[in-house]
């Protein structure tokens, strides 16, 4: 059924299971090329039995997301995990959250069952966990404020290595002609707004990009970058001649391709 589902095109995750090594191995040689929130709710790594933890850190062809809380999955044993990971598949955010995102509930019913929020988690009367109260940016601050993973690592785990895994070889990068789909990070880096190709989502910009149609909206951009009028500043994994820290002035190109002239960062421009 895994390889059936591989030749169809599909990815397919393992997770929610007890399987032994060998048997996550075999579903891996079938097909499989991720894993669904790595220790959660799988056979753990032990000494004599890796089980699907140790499969998933082990093959190099698997990609795992991670519920980076604090609460799903202790720092160290994160770490350890982010050391241990063979690639070129690597290990990825996910928030594993559910339709208290973004709201001030405290408590829902799914499946006839009430979901209670405190501490940070999601649980069920009896205090097992039944989701993570996380955001993406939350887990992107998690793994650099708390972890101390470097930024342009933190980024790629929540941008560039979750498409990686989907099979989306053209996401993170910068390049004229591609659909303009990024986020607008605040200093601490929370989400200010979105852009998904091409249409903005959340507060109105200061940039006013959407009063603006003769903007660069013609890129892709699948990274997160910061922005501080008039430049923007990439933090992300730009392709081409673009890295990380360079500023670029956002100059208006009546709808057309547009090459961004390549200016120095001497800082100042940062949101």
């Amino acid at each position: 059924q895994i390889a059936r589902l591989t030749r169809a095109g599909l990815v397919v995750s393992l997770g929610h299971s007890d399987a032994s090594f060998e048997q996550a191995s075999s579903a891996i040689r079938a097909g499989a090329r991720m894993a669904t929130h790595l220790f959660n709710a799988m056979s753990p790594l032990g000494n004599r039995e890796p089980g699907l933890v140790g499969a998933a850190l082990h093959e190099g062809e698997m990609w795992a997301g991670v519920i980076a809380d604090g609460i799903h999955v202790h720092p160290a044993t994160l770490g350890v995990a982010l050391r241990a990971k063979q690639g070129p598949g690597k290990i990825f955010l996910v928030f594993d959250s559910m339709s208290q995102a973004g709201t001030d509930l405290r408590s829902f019913e799914l499946n006839g069952r009430t979901i209670h929020r405190r501490d940070g988690a999601l649980r069920l009367d009896d205090g097992t966990l039944a989701g993570a109260d996380l955001t993406l940016d939350g887990a992107l601050r998690y793994v650099h404020q708390q972890l101390g993973l470097d930024l342009g690592t933190a980024i790629g785990m929540a941008t560039r290595g979750p498409a990686r895994a989907l099979g989306e070889l053209q996401a993170g990068k910068l390049r004229p002609g591609g659909a303009a789909s990024f986020s607008h990070l605040s200093s601490s880096l929370t989400v200010v707004r979105t852009w998904r190709q091409g249409g903005v989502y959340g507060l109105p910009s200061p940039l006013n990009l959407t009063a603006r149609p003769t903007l660069p909206l013609s890129w892709r951009l699948d990274l997160v970058v910061r922005f501080a009028p008039p430049f923007l500043t990439f933090i992300g994994f730009p392709s081409g001649s673009h890295t990380p820290g360079d500023v670029i002035p956002i100059v208006p190109c009546q709808g057309r391709p547009y090459a961004p002239h390549r200016q120095t960062n001497r800082g100042g421009h940062h949101a």
